[in-house]
């Protein structure tokens, strides 16, 4: 258990109010215990929050050399997956009043790949200016219950003029699904009210005022969270000495 070592809004408040307030900001520099033991622990919120995720994974693969040819030996690597991903929420931070409770979650993703990588040029066709030159090809089918299929392909090069100098490139494409605390997290909502002179105070940055009022803090999940897709170049020069 991850045990909470949060200020209850009310409970502080209400302290603050009363007759011996708790002292929050110590002077470091004074000796001396800044408030009687136990007195800030019965503001704290009681309990425990969890998220438990577990996966199950099964894969199956084969990699290696196919075949040789003029520039080498080519490799490739195929394989299957099948992946199984849970997550149980348990909370006892809020009480049902301020939580609403979100199903625990469940995704299930079926995937295959297939990679082969190619010598253009090796350094035995004693080639002017090429020591090295290989490609490789990448090629991933992801299928998700609850996001459906996606093919994402990376492609790569590198290049030597000679043997300590490289010069290389990828580009890649990628799809990333939210993850299922993202998606299914409890949301918790808390009330905060800002008054003038008040203990804590709110700057709006927007409207470049004070906030005065009730504020409502909402933190958990989002299930309209959908999935993310990015293309990926990356270049880079290489010396070894």
């Amino acid at each position: 258990l991850d045990p909470v070592y949060q200020f209850s809004p009310p409970l502080l408040g209400a302290g603050i109010r009363g007759p011996n307030p708790p002292i929050l900001l110590n002077n470091s520099l004074t000796f001396g215990a800044a408030n009687p033991p136990g007195l800030l622990e019965q503001y704290f919120i009681t309990g425990s929050n969890q998220d438990i995720p577990q996966t199950w994974m099964y894969e199956l693969k084969a990699n290696g050399p196919i075949v040789e040819w003029w520039g080498g030996e080519i490799a490739a690597a195929v394989g299957v997956e099948l992946r199984e991903e849970y997550v149980e929420f348990r909370r006892e931070m809020f009480s049902p009043t301020t939580e609403a409770v979100q199903p625990d979650g469940a995704r299930v993703v079926k995937a295959a790949f297939a990679e082969v990588a190619v010598p253009l040029v090796s350094a035995a066709r004693a080639v002017p200016f090429v020591n090295d030159l290989r490609t490789t090809f990448a090629v991933r089918h992801d299928s998700y219950n609850e996001f459906g299929e996606a093919t994402k392909p990376r492609f790569g090069a590198s290049y030597r003029p000679w043997r300590w100098l490289m010069f290389r490139a990828t580009s890649g494409e990628a799809f990333k699904v939210p993850t299922l605390s993202d998606l299914n997290r409890p949301t918790s909502r808390n009330p905060f009210n800002f008054t003038p002179g008040g203990p804590s105070t709110l700057f709006d940055t927007a409207r470049n005022e004070q906030v005065i009022g009730s504020v409502i803090n909402i933190t958990g999940g989002n299930p309209n969270l959908r999935p993310e897709e990015s293309v990926t170049r990356n270049y880079g020069i290489v010396l070894e000495p």
